[in-house]
């Protein structure tokens, strides 16, 4: 099943791998973050409510840009294996092409904030 790329405010979603690497290129956030979930699995259905969640507050935030993509683990099977993921939910953060954080399981939103904060924030 091929989705269609759709983008609310910095939240983009993601169905293949031509779209993740679309998404990278032409945008120069301070990080880019992204997870892939799935449908099925319930640690996922808690994450990606902390996700969008967390993306809604860096959506207005002036000093810190971040670009927030999701995918489904069942639609995204390229990405998943580009990026070698073998266990949902996993989010990584990327900066200026580097993996600088990778995790899988649901993080809590005030720890999430504290490591984008961080990263975004590093040179």
């Amino acid at each position: 099943m091929t989705l269609i790329p759709e983008t609310k405010g910095n939240l983009t979603s993601l169905g293949t791998l031509a779209d993740f690497n679309a998404w990278l290129k032409g945008h120069y956030p301070d990080l880019f973050i992204f997870t892939i979930t799935a449908q099925w699995d319930g640690p996922s259905k808690m994450w990606l409510g902390i996700f969008k969640n967390t993306a809604k507050l860096y959506a207005n935030d002036n000093d810190v840009e971040c670009l927030f993509g999701m995918a489904d683990y069942d639609d995204a099977q390229d990405i998943a294996t580009y990026l070698d993921i073998k266990k949902v939910p996993t989010t990584i953060m990327i900066k200026r092409n580097y993996v600088v954080m990778s995790f899988t399981g649901p993080m809590g939103q005030l720890d999430f904030i504290k490591h984008i904060d961080n990263y975004a924030k590093m040179n």
